[in-house]
């Protein structure tokens, strides 16, 4: 069925975000976007990467992958800060196996662009954040 489309309120948003003097609504300080996946099991982990039976939704994976996709488009973003957050172990190394390409690249998109857990994000800020919560 292919990729999810991340739709027009998160466009707008951006927009706004780079057009604040225009004659529009002000901008929204957050976006929520409503995915319909399917929760997964991962019953397997390999020890240290958190364990047995982690969740994940390659839906929501791909739709992350999109919206991180959509800033780097914009190219007005390359200043910023990037964190993608996600309660579940296997859904954050999905997520990083979609967004290895931005890591890998020979000119960075982003001052900085991380995938983390929960816990790892803890006291951490960012100009932006994706929360994929998998459920």
């Amino acid at each position: 069925e292919g990729r999810p489309d991340i739709g027009l309120p998160f466009w707008q948003a951006c927009w706004k975000r780079l057009r604040p003097n225009e004659n529009v609504a002000p901008f929204p300080r957050k976006c929520f976007i409503h995915v319909e996946g399917v929760e997964q099991v991962n019953p397997v982990l390999e020890v240290g990467k958190g364990g047995e039976e982690s969740k994940f939704n390659l839906h929501e994976a791909d739709l992350t992958e999109g919206i991180v996709k959509a800033l780097d488009t914009m190219k007005v973003f390359s200043a910023c800060t990037v964190r993608v957050i996600t309660p579940y172990s296997a859904q954050k190394a999905k997520i990083e196996e979609r967004l290895k390409h931005f890591v890998t690249c020979p000119v960075k998109p982003f001052k900085e662009l991380s995938v983390n857990s929960v816990f790892e994000t803890q006291g951490g800020e960012a100009d932006f954040v994706v929360l994929s919560t998998v459920r």
